[in-house]
């Protein structure tokens, strides 16, 4: 997997935080990532998950694989919890200063 990160992405979120890599979501790195985690301890894989899409963060999962996972409120509700749904967690929104919204795996 190559390890990239958008040239106009605001790294100052992440100052002070540990090494990071940045990969884009595609179809072949998803895959390579699937096939990691299936031979690996989830901590050997990440222990934070950060999604960023047109430079703003829009799902954040610290200490994985414990929950909870936090989605921006600019994902549409149906959306999310549909995705809740999907990986066995349920939907709860919870209002943050950061307009995110929780779901407990």
């Amino acid at each position: 997997m190559e390890s990239t990160l958008p040239a106009n992405h605001n790294l100052d979120y992440f100052v002070g935080r540990a090494e990071g890599y940045y990969i884009s979501i595609t179809k072949e790195n998803m895959a390579k990532l699937a096939e990691l985690a299936a031979n690996s301890a989830e901590i050997e894989i990440a222990l934070d998950l950060t999604v960023i899409f047109d430079n703003e963060i829009i799902l954040e999962w610290c200490d994985l694989p414990e929950p909870p996972i936090y989605i921006s409120e600019t994902i549409e509700r149906e959306s999310v919890s549909h995705f809740a749904e999907c990986v066995g967690g349920k939907y709860q929104k919870i209002i943050f200063c950061d307009n995110h919204t929780f779901i407990d795996l």
